[in-house]
């Protein structure tokens, strides 16, 4: 018995001594690639702080910089000073602005305040367990899980895709906030002087001849009015009814196929991907494919009824403040300051850091940290236990032994799995990193701004 308590403690000395060598090794390749992680973003971020004005630069000019020109350049051919019309004191029209807008921003905190991504899918496995139970498992357990998707509301996954594609598209994502704030201070102002102070004011000119030569400025004073009065309003219809129409013709234009493509694996091995018809798929899947376009579709409903709203809004703004460009612009400028801070609050739910790149390198760092610090468990522990041992003659005697391993020790075979888990996530993550940092160089040359 002694020496099988000896053999054993030994044992047990052999493998503590293996498991601390394989904890230092897995802790080396943690701090490789803590060493790369902190070089390649700190590479970044030092071309990204260059770049932020290069970029501030270039939004200002396709944004503030051509519509601004093309508003003096209008307003001076048709005797129209866009930049007169903003009248800033006036407070009531700044208050009408702004609670033209609050529609919007209500219904902008019902899409990005709600965690879609975790929603959607708590929701798919609560649809996908009831199918389940429904169809008693086995092979319908394939079918269900297939048709989770096509069960779950459009109008969850309308709101999923927006959210996501108003964080990650977000044109200025690499802007810093005071950067930002003032790309929309300078694009608004040019954007409210070119589509109301200059074009909205020469449409109601347009309309006001049109009016006198109809000869409706009598029948407008009888009833109170004038045509300078009555002119504005229908120019504004006029335009919001334009823009209307141009939304529903994009809408109509929605493609009503989607392009469907196979993946299977050769006799190789090797991944391929076919072009396949709608037809040649299950039902399962040719329900999903026509739940896809339709939540295309009514996603882009959604951002057509919000662009003629916008429009509405904007033009109401101006219209009932008698021409005052601070009106509109104050609402403008409103909710795009309170939808970039959703852009960048919903940062982390799509792996984009504060400083607007990608955090896979951050995150597969965590991971191996994670791993490091779950093992080796710390070990229970035990009170001594009182065991029987037998000797030669076959007479029992009795002893106390203390177990210092008897639960939650990692192996040998666990710190194995660590370091080889650690060393194949390295190579993964030097990969990330040289991908991030090659497309940084080709921001840095000017190919891609984004």
């Amino acid at each position: 018995c002694a020496c099988a308590l000896r053999a054993a403690a030994t044992a047990a000395g052999l493998a503590d001594g293996e498991a601390e060598e394989l904890s230092r090794a897995a802790q080396s390749e943690l701090e490789e690639m803590r060493k790369l992680n902190e070089s390649v973003v700190g590479q970044v971020k030092t071309k990204m702080g260059a770049m932020r004005w290069k970029i501030l630069l270039a939004r200002l000019t396709q944004w503030g910089g051509i519509q601004g020109t093309i508003a003096v350049a209008l307003g001076g051919a048709f005797g129209v000073n866009a930049l007169s019309l903003v009248h800033a004191e006036r407070l009531d029209d700044l208050a009408l602005g702004l609670a033209l807008v609050a529609p919007l921003l209500a219904i902008d905190a019902a899409v990005m305040a709600p965690d879609w991504p975790k929603r959607n899918g708590e929701h798919k496995a609560a649809l996908k367990a009831e199918a389940e139970a429904a169809a008693g498992g086995g092979e319908a357990e394939v079918s269900t899980s297939a048709s989770v998707s096509a069960s779950l509301p459009a109008w969850r996954s309308v709101a999923a895709d927006v959210q996501r594609a108003s964080v990650v598209g977000n044109p200025a994502i690499l802007l810093s906030f005071p950067q930002e704030v003032a790309l929309l201070s300078v694009g608004h102002l040019a954007e409210e002087m070119l589509y109301r102070g200059v074009a909205l004011t020469l449409v109601a000119r347009w309309v006001a001849d049109r009016m006198f030569e109809a000869g409706l400025d009598t029948p407008l004073y009888v009833r109170g009015l004038e045509v300078e009065d009555a002119a504005p309003w229908a120019a504004l219809a006029l335009t919001v009814a334009l823009r209307a129409a141009l939304v529903l013709r994009a809408v109509g234009k929605m493609p009503t196929q989607m392009a469907v493509k196979r993946v299977t694996k050769g006799p190789d091995g090797e991944r391929r991907v076919e072009e396949a018809r709608v037809e040649e798929l299950g039902e399962q899947q040719q329900a999903a494919v026509a739940r896809n376009l339709r939540v295309l579709k009514l996603g882009r409903r959604y951002e057509g009824a919000r662009e003629v709203y916008e429009a509405l809004a904007q033009g109401l703004a101006f219209t009932a403040t008698g021409g005052n460009l601070a009106a509109p612009l104050a609402g403008a400028i409103l909710h795009d300051f309170v939808f970039s801070s959703w852009q960048r609050a919903m940062r982390g739910r799509y792996n984009i850091g504060p400083e607007g790149l990608p955090t896979i390198l951050s995150q597969a760092l965590g991971d191996r940290q994670a791993d490091v610090e779950a093992f080796p468990p710390k070990p229970a522990p035990l009170p001594p236990v009182t065991v029987s041992f037998r000797a030669e003659d076959g007479t029992a005697t009795s002893g106390r032994v203390s177990f210092q391993h008897a639960r939650g020790e990692a192996t040998t075979e666990d710190w194995q799995q660590l370091v080889d888990r650690a060393r194949a996530s390295r190579k993964d993550f030097e990969s990330k990193a040289a991908r991030l940092t090659e497309r940084s160089d080709r921001s840095g040359d000017g190919g891609d701004d984004d």
